[in-house]
């Protein structure tokens, strides 16, 4: 119960500035009460739902992913290990309501795109188990996605790099993630655990590959995306939890009675988890008619004086993401408080509210994403070559971190609210890859300051004797 308040404070704390601003410029815009009402009722919403799905992950995901990877070393056979987590990564992607979206109602595609999240994670388990670089692994899967854009149509390319950071959900991209820990942490190498960072960032590679590839030969409408029923969209979240109970069940074969009580944990953690997802999606999706209203309320104003106002915004909401929390409670855990979240959250606050300022511009001046978004994304790539290891890791998984369901709920409606002629698609993308440049940026920081105060703390320690 403590760390539930705790955790309530932090994600409150974080929504009395936007709160404040909601007021202010509801006063200057004359806009609606009852919709102001319900814009701050969907932040309560969402502050406890964010809430509940954070200690909820700390009650099961951990112990469902101990359990699989204990199980799986055991057997001493890396093809079984790697097959098994194949099989339960597919079967959990699949359900992810993002994907569903994409997938077009085509079985098909929906297989092939699910298969490639899987066939990149498993890539990502055997860099872990070998103790590869992952700047190799970053850096030649995406000199393929460069190769296949300039073999492909070109008019998909946003839509493609937009979708495919979209992708691993809620209920995937933490099993994923700790999966990987799992794995590293029975390594026996310095810093071992740290090994784990990086693996959302490789996974969404796969469908951008998939996406590319089926660019060269078909024509991909990137306006046809399914909407889902918000109902579907808890129920295939809930499929996916169950799913992941059941092979933890397996995994403890089946012998209730003697893990009665590890297990009632779990589904309480799962519980909290489901019910966390489901309260932020209601909040979130509320925000849709607020931030519409808002952005043409402000589209007579000037460039500047809308930039300050979304600086302010994005600045704040983005780190109530749920996706957000989690990777920053992750490195904090992984690196037992190594990399403070606070310098994290500060450096891709700032790159996410630079990339919506920029977005703004783009919008109201309707210029191609295309000039911004390439160039963005080839200098991520170039910064990899001299970034920290353990910066790029957490810096490539926070692309998912960043566009998640705030940034489609709450930036697209307002930057369409500001020109509803504009072309949006890809400025999600763009929006999520401006922050990890400065995570990337940021790791030079934390490298110097970490290499200052190890060679002060040598030179306090040389005694001169006469």
């Amino acid at each position: 119960m403590y760390k539930f308040l705790i955790t309530l404070k932090k994600i409150g704390f974080l929504y009395i500035p936007v709160t404040i601003l909601v007021i202010i410029l509801s006063l200057l815009f004359k806009i609606d009460i009852l919709l102001v009402l319900k814009f701050i009722f969907s932040s309560i919403l969402i502050i406890f739902g964010v809430s509940f799905y954070l200690i909820g992950y700390d009650l099961s995901y951990l112990k469902i992913s101990d359990k699989i990877c204990n199980n799986l070393l055991k057997k001493k056979n890396i093809y079984y290990m790697l097959g098994i987590s194949f099989l339960i990564s597919f079967f959990l992607i699949i359900f992810e309501p993002e994907i569903l979206k994409v997938s077009y109602s085509n079985i098909s595609l929906l297989i092939i795109l699910s298969l490639s999240i899987s066939f990149f994670f498993i890539l990502s388990l055997i860099r872990i188990l070998s103790k590869s670089n992952y700047k190799y692994y970053l850096i030649i899967s995406y000199i393929i996605v460069f190769l296949l854009m300039n073999l492909t149509d070109k008019e998909i390319i946003p839509f493609v790099l937009e979708r495919s950071t979209l992708m691993l959900g809620l209920v995937s991209a933490p099993f994923l993630l700790t999966m990987g820990l799992s794995l590293s942490k029975r390594k026996k190498n310095k810093n071992s655990n740290q090994t784990s960072f990086g693996i959302l960032g490789l996974s969404s590679i796969g469908p951008m590959i998939v996406f590319l590839i089926i660019g060269m030969f078909y024509k991909i409408d990137t306006n046809n995306i399914q909407n889902i029923n918000f109902i579907y969209s808890l129920l295939y979240i809930l499929i996916s939890l169950v799913i992941l109970f059941i092979v933890y069940l397996v995994f403890l074969r089946f012998n209730i009675k003697r893990n009665k009580k590890q297990i009632l944990i779990v589904i309480k953690g799962l519980i909290l988890v489901f019910l966390g997802i489901s309260l932020f999606l209601v909040g979130a999706n509320n925000y849709y008619e607020f931030a519409s209203i808002l952005g043409s309320k402000l589209s007579s104003y000037h460039t500047i004086q809308i930039a300050i106002v979304m600086f302010i915004f994005s600045f704040f909401i983005i780190r109530v993401e749920p996706s957000f929390n989690f990777l920053m409670n992750y490195v904090v855990d992984v690196t037992s408080g190594g990399i403070k979240d606070k310098f994290l959250e500060l450096f891709l606050g700032i790159g996410a509210s630079l990339a919506l300022i920029i977005s703004v511009y783009i919008v109201k001046n309707n210029l191609e994403i295309m000039e911004f978004l390439i160039p963005s994304f080839f200098l991520a790539i170039l910064l990899s070559f001299f970034t920290p290891n353990k910066f790029l890791g957490i810096a490539f998984d926070s692309l998912g971190a960043i566009i998640g369901t705030i940034s489609s709920t709450f930036f697209i409606p307002f930057l369409l609210g500001l020109n509803s002629s504009a072309n949006t698609i890809g400025l999600l993308a763009f929006i999520g890859i401006v922050p990890v440049i400065f995570l990337e940026l940021a790791g030079f920081i934390y490298e110097k300051e970490v290499i200052l105060h190890d060679y002060n703390s040598l030179d306090e320690g040389i005694v001169d004797y006469d």
